[in-house]
């Protein structure tokens, strides 16, 4: 069954609990809701355009009741909205005043706003490295190492140290130098060389000394103290006229004014071929 108030002014089939018409607000107050099921009555779906009579009186009344389900616009007499899909109960919405609002300029297309120019970004400011700071030390007179100044006994050889005085660290360098030759190698503390006819200082070996291999000795300086170890598989090396064994491992340590001979076996004359290097501490 389909219950609906029908305007006898206009005609228009309304909720069974409107009290006005929502086509001609017409008032339905003693108007009883009948059933239109079995009645050949197109149901109207669309709200019926009003008159200009209704549409005066529309101005003059100005309230409406907002549905809060659908937002449908019901006359302020109606209980239930009259929107057919919804039939929210409307008793305690109260009527709002309508405002007449200004009419609307045509929308107008948005100005294109211009791309923003790119903004180069300035470079970053080289970062300086800070100098680290130096640190005084405690020199071990009896092996040389040098110590944390806050330390009581050396670290290598375990003697006392409490009365050595402690003073700054400073790099020594050590003067690496092929006799008769004008180049020059100044090795400090954590560098390592190798000397040959293809490694360093080979413009002063090349050439004339063909008993010297590519890469002969290795010079590596650890804590301040100078090494070499012999590298060379055919050709031998002798330090201070004693031969070096053969070993990638093996390193002695050198002192100042030693002197090195590439190419020279023990008690062989000295030929044009060897060459000689001279150990210096700076």
């Amino acid at each position: 069954m389909s219950w609906k108030k029908v305007c006898p002014s206009c005609g228009y089939q309304n909720t069974p609990m409107a009290g006005v018409c929502a086509g001609c607000d017409y008032e339905l107050n003693n108007v009883a809701p009948v059933d239109i099921s079995d009645q050949p009555v197109e149901k109207k779906e669309v709200q019926a355009a009003p008159t200009p009579a209704v549409q005066e009186k529309r101005k003059e009344l100005r309230a409406y009741k907002l549905c809060p389900a659908c937002g449908h616009h019901n006359p302020p007499l109606v209980s239930i909205c009259e929107n057919t899909a919804c039939g929210y109960e409307l008793y305690d919405v109260v009527p709002t005043m309508q405002k007449d609002e200004p009419a609307q300029a045509p929308a107008q297309a948005p100005a294109e706003k211009p791309a923003p120019a790119p903004v180069e970004k300035p470079a970053p400011a080289p970062v300086e490295k800070a100098t680290p700071a130096a640190v005084p030390i405690r020199r071990c007179p009896g092996c040389g190492h040098c110590n944390p100044f806050t330390s009581v006994q050396c670290a290598v050889c375990h003697r006392d140290i409490t009365m050595v005085i402690p003073q700054m660290k400073k790099d020594e360098e050590w003067i690496v130098k092929v006799k008769g030759g004008r180049e020059e190698l100044v090795i400090r503390d954590g560098h390592e060389f190798i000397v040959g006819s293809a490694a360093c200082l080979s413009m002063d070996i090349r050439g004339r000394h063909s008993f010297v291999s590519g890469e002969h000795v290795l010079l590596a300086c650890r804590q301040g103290k100078l090494y070499v170890s012999h590298r060379s598989r055919t050709n031998p090396t002798l330090l201070n006229g004693q031969l070096l064994s053969k070993g990638y491992e093996t390193s002695y340590e050198l002192q100042n004014g030693d002197e090195i001979a590439l190419g020279q076996f023990p008690g062989q004359p000295v030929d044009e071929r060897m060459a000689f290097l001279t150990i210096s501490k700076k």
